[in-house]
C-alpha cells in the first residue's frame, strides 16, 4: 500500500470512529428530548421553545468560535433542533 493510500485509510478510520461517538450521542440526545417530550405533554407545555433554542446556538458558537467550519457547524445545529422538535411532539 503506498503512503498515500495508507495515510487517507488512517484518516477515513478516524472518520469511523468519530461518526461512531457522534450517532452515540446523537441517540442520547434524542432519548432526552423524547422524555422531555413527555414530560411537555403530561403538564400541558407546548413544544416549541424560541428562548431555549436561541440559548443552544448561542453556547454552540462559544464552543465554534474561530472554526472555519462555523457556518456548516451552526446549520447541524440547526437541523439537529429540528429533528429534536420533531420527537417531542
Amino acid at each position: 500500500m503506498t503512503k498515500t493510500k495508507e495515510k487517507l485509510r488512517e484518516l477515513r478510520e478516524d472518520i469511523d470512529r468519530i461518526d461512531g461517538k457522534i450517532a452515540t450521542l446523537m441517540r442520547e440526545r434524542f432519548s432526552l428530548a423524547d422524555e422531555i417530550g413527555k414530560t411537555k405533554k403530561r403538564n400541558k407545555m407546548k413544544i416549541e421553545n424560541t428562548r431555549r433554542e436561541k440559548i443552544v446556538l448561542a453556547e454552540v458558537k462559544k464552543l465554534i468560535k474561530g472554526n472555519k467550519q462555523k457556518k456548516a457547524i451552526l446549520n447541524i445545529y440547526k437541523e439537529i433542533i429540528k429533528q429534536t422538535k420533531r420527537l417531542e411532539k
